[in-house]
């Protein structure tokens, strides 16, 4: 008996001695996973430029082991930070726009993922047209055929009227554009037209002609910024022996052409107030043309403005901050938009802006916008809110 009760003992020792020594080894090893560079995961970047038809206003969406958008900035550059180890999609977007590649699968692994790059093609679908008739006042109204209709703006050409006084204009861009008509011998009313295409064809933009009895001549020129860029979209003015008005090209040129002799005086004006030098010209048509009626845009100071829509608008904190053109300060200041949504930065000199919207509780999209001043007022920088 007194043998089985120490047989016992040994192996209740035994056991007990390996219990201990398995325990301590999983210490060990516990506090190997749990040491140094094991308590805290290391963040990296994943950065990249969008090229091609456009790079700036490319929305990048991020998805996988984490998700956010951004957009690309001026040079088509964007980035995400803060980003941990794992498996993720990078998509481009942008409407009008195709994009190769589609998305772009990364695996981050110790490392910044630089370079995720996309080239964007613009799409067929966002192709658009211009057309109209143009018709005979002296002749019943019938089609008047070939009409020279010359087309200027963001894309430019000639086409002529068919048998039936049709013409058309096709694959052309979002952008403003001035169609003008001619034919020897003819005058056209309107002279001249200035449309904007903006997601849908022109149609129906049609002209009337009637028999020139006496030559008529044009009165041209150029309205441009302080740095000399060309203004689209700037109304100037003509009164004295005729009265119409037009807008000018996206080369900031104008024309008015089917001007008999007499005396005229051309003003341009904005209805955001601009400023120009001079605020008008007088020129007298005498059986010539008359080119080089200038106007510059001496306003100094601009604006940006927009409107916050989706669960929340009123009350949302609107940063801006950047630098003027050619200074190294720091520009930052804040709004609150108002109860419908709408804010605005003034006195603002041209340069480069950061618009940020922020409101305790709501996430906004974009989350930051950039924007670039340059000698005009720049509207619509829009954000939509949502509920965390």
């Amino acid at each position: 008996m007194k043998a089985i009760k120490y047989q016992f003992k040994t192996l209740w020792r035994m056991f007990f001695t390996s219990v201990v020594v398995l325990l301590s080894v999983l210490v060990v090893l516990f506090s190997g996973c749990s040491g140094r560079g094991g308590s805290s995961a290391s963040l990296y970047n994943i950065s990249g430029t969008v090229s091609g038809d456009i790079g700036q206003g490319v929305t990048i969406t991020l998805s996988g082991d984490g998700s956010g958008t951004t957009t690309t900035d001026a040079g088509g550059n964007y980035s995400f930070t803060g980003i941990a180890n794992g498996s993720y999609i990078v998509t481009p977007t942008l409407a009008g726009y195709i994009f190769t590649s589609t998305s772009r699968a990364i695996r981050v692994s110790g490392a910044n993922a630089t370079a995720v790059d996309f080239t964007s093609t613009k799409s067929a679908d966002s192709l658009y047209s211009i057309s109209g008739i143009v018709t005979n006042s002296d002749n019943n109204g019938e089609a008047l055929h070939n009409v020279t209709m010359t087309l200027s703006g963001a894309n430019s050409g000639t086409v002529t009227t068919a048998t039936n006084g049709s013409y058309t204009f096709s694959g052309l861009a979002n952008g403003g554009y001035t169609l003008i008509p001619s034919l020897s011998g003819y005058v056209f009313k309107p002279s001249s037209s200035s449309q904007t295409i903006d997601g849908k064809n022109i149609t129906g933009l049609n002209f009337t002609a009637a028999v020139n009895p006496t030559p008529t001549y044009t009165i041209s020129g150029t309205v441009t910024s302080s740095s000399g860029a060309g203004m689209q979209g700037i109304t100037v003015s003509l009164s004295g022996a005729g009265i119409e008005s037009m807008t000018t090209d996206a080369g900031g040129r104008y024309t008015f052409s089917g001007l008999a002799n007499g005396n005229y005086i051309l003003a341009p004006s904005e209805s955001s107030g601009d400023t120009f030098d001079p605020e008008n010209i007088s020129k007298t048509i005498n059986g010539a043309d008359i080119t080089g009626v200038n106007f510059i845009d001496t306003t100094t100071a601009y604006s940006i403005s927009g409107k916050v829509s989706g669960a929340v608008s009123a009350g949302v904190t609107m940063t801006l901050s950047g630098t003027a053109s050619g200074s190294v300060s720091i520009i930052s200041e804040s709004v609150i938009s108002d109860s419908n949504g709408n804010y605005s930065f003034q006195n603002l000199e041209n340069g480069s802006y950061n618009i940020t919207p922020t409101l305790e509780g709501y996430t906004f999209t974009p989350p930051t916008l950039v924007v670039g001043v340059s000698d005009r007022d720049i509207t619509s920088i829009n954000f939509t809110s949502s509920p965390l």
